[in-house]
């Protein structure tokens, strides 16, 4: 539950921050809190990951836990898609990848 996602996304484990900004966000499995939720996915971005960037833009643009702003929306959306576009590159570079990988992580980022 967000116990076990609070604890790993403490140690640094990006996806379990996503996930548990998304429940802070919703309300699920906790008391919603959009200013945690945002803390949550802006720490997810400062450590890279492509997806919290995107919704780091989001709240910026909606103002959901942060005072709105349409201008570090725009900056939080491009390193969303600066990042995106570089992870895309190294998958696409590794023999080992697959159109089914491709597919999995897919999921994963639309569905964290």
């Amino acid at each position: 539950g967000v116990k076990l996602l609070r604890e790993a996304s403490k140690g640094g484990h990006v996806g379990a921050a996503r996930r548990l900004a998304m429940c802070l966000r919703k309300g699920e499995g906790c008391e919603a809190d959009e200013e945690t939720a945002f803390a949550t996915f802006l720490s997810a971005a400062q450590k890279g990951d492509s997806w919290a960037m995107f919704k780091v833009g989001q709240c910026y643009e909606e103002g959901r836990g942060v005072r709105p702003s349409r201008t570090t929306a725009v900056k939080w959306y491009n390193k969303g898609a600066t990042q995106a576009q570089l992870e895309t590159g190294v998958l696409l570079r590794d023999p080992s990848v697959t159109w089914e990988t491709i597919d999995e992580l897919a999921q994963q980022v639309t569905h964290p």
